[in-house]
């Protein structure tokens, strides 16, 4: 059972940075066997033709489904109380996708992959953003997340802004 206090600590962290991160919430031993069924699950829809991205940044959506023993890294309690405090008790999964962003040499996908490059994920009407954000992104790091790999950079106090910025710089 997770702590309130840990979950209460986390949605401050993120109602005051934008951000929480939680380290140590999935084994090691359960992330290398995550990562050998989305690898396999990879190959599996590469040769069926399916849709997983590119060279330089694999997407697997809706994993659970070609492995249900993926559905585990879909709900994790922590995640879970820290939604129903931010949102509701009826929050919704909206984009639920395994990406890996790194260079898979010698390989050829051909298609552009969704949210690479510079991007806002606040909603916007117009160019007004919607205040506060009805949405929120969880991610579950399965190995080493960084400058070359990462899929995400923070840029702080961006979940403040009330207009879209035109530039990570702005």
């Amino acid at each position: 059972m997770i702590e309130n206090k840990v979950i209460d600590d986390a949605v401050e962290s993120i109602r005051d940075n934008g951000l929480v991160i939680l380290e140590d919430c999935v084994s090691s031993g359960s992330c290398r066997k995550a990562i050998q069924m989305l690898e396999s699950q990879l190959e599996e829809r590469r040769a069926a033709n399916i849709y997983c991205g590119n060279e330089t940044n694999q997407v697997l959506d809706n994993y659970f489904m070609d492995c249900p023993d993926l559905l585990e890294y879909l709900y994790h309690p922590l995640v879970d109380g820290i939604m129903r405090q931010l949102i509701d008790d009826d929050y919704v999964l909206i984009s639920p996708s395994a990406r890996n962003r790194r260079l898979l040499k010698g390989q050829s996908f051909g298609r552009k992959t969704s949210g690479f490059g510079w991007h806002v994920d606040a909603r916007f009407l117009g160019n007004q953003a919607i205040m506060p954000n009805p949405n929120y992104t969880a991610i579950t790091v399965l190995e080493s997340f960084g400058r070359e790999n990462g899929a995400t950079e923070y840029v702080p106090n961006s979940h403040k802004l009330a207009t879209k910025p035109s530039s990570r710089n702005e």
